[in-house]
């Protein structure tokens, strides 16, 4: 939390069948994250939770049976966040954005919700 130019790729975070506790990776206060190509499961609430983060790229991740969010963008301090390529599964809800300039337009490269559903915004 509160770091600079952070990446955070090919990781297994989670147990299968278990529970890891509050949030998959919890970004908080950070600039220039890029989170890619990670299974993230088995959060009691989100997948991944954000705030007050911006220039965030969240891309090709498989983020599935997360208690609550697949993606939990908190709180009114957000910036910019690119979501790409990710598949979310199982989840209450796939993405929630309390805030934020969120970027869905790769359309080479979708997000697709399975058994979730999708999201939702809350941002201006």
């Amino acid at each position: 939390n509160g770091g600079n130019n952070i990446t955070i790729t090919n990781n297994l975070i989670g147990v299968l069948f278990g529970n890891i506790g509050d949030d998959g990776v919890d970004v908080d206060g950070s600039s220039d994250v890029t989170i890619s190509n990670n299974r993230i499961t088995d959060a009691a609430d989100a997948g991944i939770e954000l705030r007050d983060t911006n220039g965030l790229e969240i891309l090709f991740n498989d983020i599935f049976e997360n208690g609550n969010y697949g993606l939990w963008a908190r709180g009114t301090g957000n910036g910019s966040i690119v979501l790409a390529g990710n598949t979310f599964t199982d989840n209450r809800v796939g993405a929630r954005f309390e805030s934020g300039a969120i970027d869905l337009t790769d359309l080479a490269n979708p997000n697709r919700f399975i058994f979730t559903p999708g999201f939702f915004s809350d941002a201006a």
